[in-house]
């Protein structure tokens, strides 16, 4: 209050920034993998293989 100082920011440098790059969440690459995945899975047969995490890797491991 009643200061005369003024702020005065320097806006030169920031044409030699680079630019915002997207960054992947776990969320999206979840998502793209279950988009592109191609032996998809029912609910019931996602259930019966998940009481099995060796059976669970068997089916989503890259071949």
């Amino acid at each position: 209050r009643g200061s005369n100082v003024s702020l005065v920011l320097d806006m030169s440098s920031l044409g030699n920034v680079e630019p915002i790059q997207a960054v992947c969440t776990p969320r999206d690459i979840t998502l793209k993998f279950l988009r592109t995945s191609s032996h998809v899975l029912r609910k019931q047969e996602l259930q019966q293989h998940a009481q099995s995490l060796a059976q669970l890797q068997e089916e989503f491991s890259v071949r």
